[in-house]
């Protein structure tokens, strides 16, 4: 067999999770397809006649490379591991050159549609470029309208007042905000809190999300920037975009009504 593809349904609704040396890397935005190449090895054997075809036999087998695609928030420890093997910073001693890495596909509703675990990992290449992406400015710092989350100086503020968050908070707030107007699933969600809150249980990320809407919010039991989509989970949004959506969606509607 020469070729295998395996099907597994409408791409944008799919995300990833990528585990790299037992941590889950935040900001994946993009994971290339895994590749396996069998070379084909043709022989005859003795006494075979000129007209007789050759025999096939798998020969080499080569993978090809993986590229990941982060984006914001930055994986600090991850990037020290891409440039020690590189050669350009010092190896952690804590942390092996080669690493083994679990990709695996999620669903909406965070169940698993596909997994690899690619072994023995290193880095043969590295880019790191400024996210284009326009919630991201310039200094790292991530921006949801008038909601801006820095990761680096571990700061919130909404309109320029400082916003004073929690642990868990700021890390559920981070990841969001890296990704806006994406639906979070509340297991992608308690995934984040790993190592940052003592006590996880089902009802952790909702308790997060209330306190969230209380200092993020105007009017917290009516909120237009951190919203829930029933039956799926959380997103967060910028409040002025959604507004001028729904305008121009009004506009037109009056239109077609008129004509």
């Amino acid at each position: 067999m020469s070729d295998l593809t395996e099907a597994c349904g409408p791409a944008e609704r799919l995300s990833y999770r990528v585990t790299w040396a037992g941590q889950v890397l935040r900001g994946v935005r993009r994971v290339s397809g895994l590749s396996r190449v069998t070379e084909v090895v043709e022989h005859r054997e003795g006494g075979a006649g000129p007209l007789d075809p050759p025999l096939k036999l798998p020969g080499r087998t080569s993978f090809g490379p993986v590229v990941l695609e982060l984006g914001p928030p930055r994986n600090r420890r991850f990037e020290n591991w891409a440039q020690a093997a590189a050669g350009l910073a010092p190896p952690s001693p804590r942390l092996a050159t080669r690493q083994d890495i679990w990709v695996e596909l999620l669903d909406e509703s965070g169940g698993i549609v596909l997994s690899a675990r690619i072994f023995r990992c290193w880095v043969s290449e590295y880019t790191l470029l400024p996210d284009p992406t326009p919630g991201a400015a310039k200094d790292g710092a991530m921006s949801v309208g008038a909601l801006r989350v820095d990761p680096d100086r571990h700061e919130v503020s909404v309109g320029g007042m400082p916003v004073v968050c929690t642990p868990g908070e700021f890390r559920i707030l981070a990841a969001m905000a890296a990704e806006p107007d994406r639906v979070f699933t509340r297991q992608r969600l308690l995934e984040e809190l790993h190592g940052f809150d003592k006590y996880i249980s089902g009802r952790t990320v909702d308790v997060h999300v209330m306190n969230l809407r209380k200092k993020i919010e105007r009017a917290p039991r009516r909120p237009d920037r951190l919203l829930t989509v029933f039956g799926v989970g959380y997103k967060l949004t910028d409040p002025a975009r959604s507004k001028r959506t729904d305008t121009s969606t009004n506009a037109k509607s009056v239109r077609r009504a008129s004509s």
